[in-house]
């Protein structure tokens, strides 16, 4: 009878542990009521480890915002460029966007469908982000956790200036986004 228990314990525990793989994520995302909100950010990124071009800090900002879920429409500019296009010094970066917010009780002619979405990013996930990106994630860090509407985040960014590490940063929590799939 022991080993009748032990196993059917043992498929509980598998079965708890494959709902949690990313896979299964995206039935796991719990609607909400939601409504865009506009944003307006400047964000001064200083580099000590890893240098952008302009283009390639306007590309990253963007691509970070769109997986978190912002407004397809943002607009950034990137400036504090010398000719050569990479920045001299510190560089600039100004974003409008638009995020989602719960609205529970909000006029329905303005109320979208948003989805409580489990989401993470960190070294390798998602493919465009890699290790030397931690000091834009700890830069952003305003940015990242008070413009998105997130639900049991766990933010972590502990960069060590010209060292990369693959275990230097992480935000992982439920994000409000327009989608159902796991992030």
């Amino acid at each position: 009878m022991h080993t009748k228990n032990r196993l059917l314990a043992a498929a509980a525990i598998a079965a708890l542990a494959l709902s949690a793989l990313p896979g299964r994520a995206a039935e796991q995302a719990v609607a909400q009521a939601a409504t865009w909100q506009a944003h307006h950010a400047t964000l001064i990124y200083e580099p000590y480890t890893s240098q952008y071009t302009c283009d390639g800090l306007r590309s990253k900002v963007r691509e970070i915002f769109l997986f978190l879920g912002a407004r397809k429409d943002l607009k950034i500019i990137a400036s504090g460029c010398g000719p050569s296009e990479f920045p001299m010094g510190a560089a600039s970066v100004t974003v409008d966007f638009s995020t989602l917010a719960a609205a529970p009780d909000a006029a329905p002619s303005s109320v979208v469908q948003g989805y409580w979405t489990p989401t993470r990013v960190m070294p390798g996930w998602p493919n465009f982000i890699d290790a030397g990106d931690c000091e834009l994630i700890a830069q952003m860090r305003k940015v990242l956790t008070d413009d998105f509407a997130w639900q049991n985040l766990d933010y972590r960014a502990l960069c060590t200036p010209h060292d990369v590490s693959v275990d230097s940063f992480k935000l992982q929590g439920l994000i409000l986004k327009t989608n159902r799939g796991a992030s």
